[in-house]
């Protein structure tokens, strides 16, 4: 008979030695010796299954390190990179708020003087100036969300005043895009604890981005409390009329400097950055937005947060 062709340590070789011996001829064994052949092969066999188990566990513990000294390896470098935009953002911005503000200063002055020459050159700088500090504050907070150095100043808040306030901040864009905005909330809506200038960031960032994607439409901003008890929740929802997208497209809606597609990035510029910090600072406060849309019907974007409960990394504010 054809003998198996086995790979068997010596270790597991001189373990079976004796089993060899009691198989043999010299210890009576009433096995016949094809038998007792056969008998050797399975064991032979069963010790070489032995040793690659063994094989592959050493390479499944070897790998196992490798992932978790990669892991550590990953997550320092989140961490310097995290740290380095910080301060980076930080730095840029101090010089950038003090060309703003001089900006501002000679806008105002070539408007009293109605030096035109001079009025539109000014006025694009300015423009350049904000959208740059939008840029580089977007950073900043991404950049501290990643670090979990973003805190939460809890305070009571009126939902409706919040609100007001962001449709009074939004309502240019939709003017410019020819589109009408509507805000609608409902009774009860009432006082809710949160963080106002993050609840206001996420707001206008949903709303200046429906704004942005709906030409000569409507967008209509609303607000009511959903649910009994414990549970209960602030849901505010952004509906437009615009662009909408795909199922595809809004899976990567939410992934850092992406957008819906390169067409998109093109006509409309952006860092793809805003939705990323949105959803992420809503998770902070304990709740999430959720994206419901269909490509030339619209999009509705839904930020939900919890009403009586606190999460994230809170600095307590008192009233």
């Amino acid at each position: 008979m054809t003998r198996a062709n086995t790979r068997v340590s010596a270790p597991f070789r001189a373990l079976l030695m004796p089993f060899r011996s009691m198989l043999s001829g010299t210890t009576q064994s009433p096995i016949p010796e094809p038998e007792t052949e056969q008998v050797w092969e399975k064991l032979l066999q069963l010790a070489n299954r032995e040793d690659r188990l063994l094989d592959q566990r050493e390479t499944l513990a070897r790998a196992a390190n490798d992932a978790a000294q990669a892991r550590t390896v990953a997550e320092a470098a989140s961490e310097a990179k995290s740290g380095f935009l910080a301060d980076m953002s930080h730095e840029l911005r101090t010089p950038l708020n003090a060309i703003i503000g001089i900006t501002e200063i000679l806008v105002e002055d070539a408007e009293d003087d109605d030096r035109q020459d001079q009025l539109e050159p000014l006025q694009r700088v300015l423009s350049a100036g904000e959208h740059l500090l939008r840029l580089i504050n977007d950073v900043l907070d991404l950049s501290k969300i990643e670090a979990g150095k973003m805190s939460l100043a809890l305070e009571a808040v009126d939902v409706s005043d919040v609100l007001r306030e962001v449709v009074a901040t939004a309502m240019p864009l939709a003017e410019k895009s020819g589109s009408r905005l509507l805000l609608n909330c409902a009774d009860g809506v009432g006082i809710v604890r949160t963080d106002p200038l993050r609840l206001k960031q996420v707001v206008l960032n949903l709303v200046g981005n429906a704004c942005k994607f709906t030409k000569s439409g409507k967008v209509r901003v609303s607000a009511r409390r959903d649910g009994n008890g414990a549970g209960q929740r602030l849901v505010v929802a952004i509906a437009d009329t615009g662009i909408g997208m795909t199922a595809e497209q809004v899976d990567r809606l939410f992934q850092e400097f992406s957008q819906a597609n390169a067409q998109t990035a093109r006509e409309y510029g952006g860092t793809g950055l805003g939705l990323v910090i949105s959803r992420r600072l809503a998770r902070l406060m304990g709740g999430d937005i959720n994206v419901d849309s269909r490509p030339g019907e619209g999009s509705t974007f839904t930020l939900w947060l919890p009403i009586n409960e606190t999460h994230g990394v809170v600095r307590d504010q008192q009233p």
